[in-house]
């Protein structure tokens, strides 16, 4: 069965936007977290829908959460998100997993 994983990087840039919500709003980290569950499902389902960013990294697509972007690959067994910045962020002058 298909599933998503989070790169290490992806998985610290999570506890980072929770940890900057929890800070200022704590409420939002919640919904922050269902949101960005249901957006990933959709992608799950149709991983051919986000942005192409090849630019950045091979086979690398995209998808926004509020004022984030989640960076993931297509593989054999679902999505491995790359990484999860903010939209404002210099995309080229990161490096992608």
């Amino acid at each position: 069965m298909p599933g998503i994983t989070l790169s290490p990087l992806a998985h610290q840039d999570l506890e980072d936007i929770f940890d900057l919500l929890e800070s200022r709003r704590p409420h939002l980290s919640d919904r922050f977290a269902e949101s960005f569950d249901r957006a990933c499902k959709v992608y799950l389902g149709s991983p051919a829908i986000g942005a192409p960013r090849e630019d950045l990294g091979r086979g690398l697509r995209c998808f926004t959460v509020w004022s984030y972007v989640a960076f993931y690959r297509a593989t054999g067994h679902g999505l491995e998100i790359a990484r999860i910045l903010h939209g404002a962020r210099d995309f080229p002058a990161i490096d992608f997993p």
